[in-house]
């Protein structure tokens, strides 16, 4: 299903100042739904992004703190493991950084669960996730990002790109509707989002390839450590309900590429659904594990002692389960400030 979900473009363009610049176009591949859809605060997806060399050399984003002496990643939504979370900018730390109100900055509204400073995040990331809130009890305009679902409007907001406020909004799902400028159907949903690389150090007429891979996974880590401790405060949650050491769950994880393109390739489609085919059906895109993966998923040791297919299966269906626990008790939630946000 996540295969036929989007399809990807990568166009790369020279920029007036002579940097290179990829416009990479994400489109909703006929869906009868918005993407991402349903628990899109807790579903990650995000672009990664990296360019090189005709030779391999890697080229790098251009920087946008570089006047403030501080270093962003050479690519972006880059991580080193499945556990670790995506670098999300600190709000707080940029306007800090950048001298100017926090207001003004991406999302400075809100206060993400685990951001990352500004001389540590990644100012590029596009990430699809929305950002669940507790609605903001105090009334005060600002935000704190949550594990649970509040009994309060409003409490879901859409996140924005640090390097230029972007909205990413969801594209919304195809729409049988007749262009009255074209006479065509009118295109599927889509978004542009554009990445610049610093080619001041490449040589003149040094050509490039810039490649883009839509990455998923099921939970970010931050909500099941944020979920844990919010449970500390239950005292009607049965043993076997409680999420004692997050870190076992977070280990298990999975991080899936969904599609990858790179300039030159037009638009790709990573498999072709029933929206695309008349043959399709939606387990077009199934592969079966090979023997290989099946032996090495069956020696993964579990606290349970079960088998891990069954129990990473469950662990989504579980800890929605348990937000629904912390629906009941919650009336006014505690707030985690920054000193800054104190201050206003």
């Amino acid at each position: 299903l996540l295969q036929s979900a989007v399809t990807l473009q990568v166009d790369d363009v020279v920029g007036a100042d002579g940097n290179l610049v990829a416009n990479v176009t994400v489109r909703n591949n006929l869906l009868g739904h918005s993407f991402p859809t349903g628990f899109a605060f807790a579903r990650q997806f995000w672009l990664e992004v990296s360019a090189t060399t005709s030779a391999g050399e890697p080229v790098c984003l251009l920087d946008p703190f570089a006047a403030q002496g501080i270093d962003s990643p050479c690519g972006s939504g880059v991580i080193d493991q499945r556990s670790d979370v995506l670098p999300q900018c600190d709000p707080a730390s940029v306007a800090a950084t950048l001298g100017v109100d926090q207001a003004t900055v991406a999302n400075g509204n809100i206060l993400f669960a685990e951001p990352v400073p500004a001389d540590e995040c990644d100012p590029w990331l596009s990430n699809f996730q929305k950002i669940l809130t507790d609605g903001d009890p105090e009334g005060d305009g600002i935000f704190v990002e949550v594990s649970y679902q509040a009994f309060l409007k409003d409490i879901v907001k859409l996140r924005q790109r640090t390097v230029n406020g972007f909205v990413m909004k969801p594209l919304q799902s195809v729409r049988q509707e007749i262009d009255p400028a074209t006479g065509a159907l009118a295109p599927a949903d889509s978004m542009v989002l554009p990445y610049i690389f610093d080619t001041a150090q490449i040589p003149l007429g040094e050509t490039f390839d810039v490649t883009v891979t839509m990455r998923f996974r099921h939970l970010p880590p931050e909500f099941i450590r944020a979920l844990s401790e919010e449970q500390k405060s239950l005292t009607n949650l049965t043993p076997s309900a409680r999420l004692d050491d997050p870190d076992a769950l977070i280990e298990n994880l999975v991080v899936t590429d969904i599609v990858t393109a790179t300039n030159g390739d037009g638009e790709v489609l990573a498999c072709a659904g029933p929206q695309n085919e008349v043959d399709a059906t939606i387990l077009s895109c199934l592969e079966p594990p090979s023997d290989d993966a099946a032996v090495q998923l069956a020696a993964v040791p579990t606290p349970t002692g079960r088998s891990a297919q069954p129990w990473v299966s469950g662990l989504i269906v579980g800890l929605f389960t348990m937000c629904g626990a912390l629906v009941a008790a919650h009336t006014r939630p505690s707030r985690r400030r920054t000193p800054a946000l104190a201050a206003a």
